[in-house]
């Protein structure tokens, strides 16, 4: 008898027919009961993703993804082993959300400039010290110490230069990069930030 592929089908669609994309510094998040959880991507399908997820899920249990440019995708856990797990979708993903385009893009390929800025950055009512590694009229690069999940906003100041909302992309290993929700003039950031203390 020929075996069956572990993921079956996912409505009509093979899954393990369609191409599998590797996604390694990709995260975004897992919602599931209500709680939002960190999500780090191993490889990414049409129809289905694996990965390592911060929370124990069992084969069956319901979830959503939320990529970083907002689009939601539901879907089930189908398998779990060691620390990965599998997940199908119920609905095909849309292409420009596998390969990491959609909202922001062209702030994610706008020039970067490297820069070491002292910062200050507040989620959800707390603030921490970052340092500001490069950064675009759209986007930056920050470090920090304090944990950023993607899609979390948050609130950026520098030298005499503050109130810069921002959008979490991805984070990983202390740093993080984010899209500024309004284009910031690469001028002003230097001539304002600079008025603060440079980090190392």
């Amino acid at each position: 008898m020929t075996r069956q592929p572990m993921l079956r089908t996912m409505g009509q669609h093979p899954a393990r027919r369609e191409e599998r994309h590797e996604q390694e510094g990709r995260s975004i998040q897992l919602l599931t009961d209500g709680a939002v959880h960190r999500f780090d991507l191993q490889n990414l399908s049409g129809f289905g993703a694996s990965g390592a997820a911060e929370v124990a899920l069992a084969p069956g249990v319901t979830i959503e993804l939320l990529f970083e440019n907002g689009h939601r995708i539901g879907g089930r856990v189908r398998w779990n082993r060691e620390a990965l797990i599998g997940i199908e979708f119920f609905n095909r993903l849309p292409l420009d959300v596998l390969h990491g385009r959609g909202q922001g893009e062209r702030a994610a390929r706008a020039p970067r400039y490297r820069v070491a800025r002292v910062a200050t950055i507040a989620v959800n009512g707390i603030s921490r010290a970052a340092t500001i590694r490069n950064v675009s009229r759209g986007g930056m690069m920050i470090e920090t110490a304090l944990p950023l999940l993607p899609g979390q906003r948050i609130e950026i100041s520098t030298g005499e230069l503050g109130g810069l909302v921002a959008q979490v992309r991805w984070s990983r290993n202390g740093r993080a990069g984010v899209q500024l929700t309004q284009p910031l003039s690469i001028d002003q950031f230097d001539a304002a930030s600079a008025r603060g203390a440079s980090a190392a």
